[in-house]
């Protein structure tokens, strides 16, 4: 499970990336 939430903060992380850019 705590796998899973940090793959999903990555991804938020990520896509807030692009949003900035």
């Amino acid at each position: 499970m705590g796998e899973a939430c940090i793959k999903v903060t990555k991804y938020f992380l990520f896509l807030f990336n692009l949003l900035f850019f």
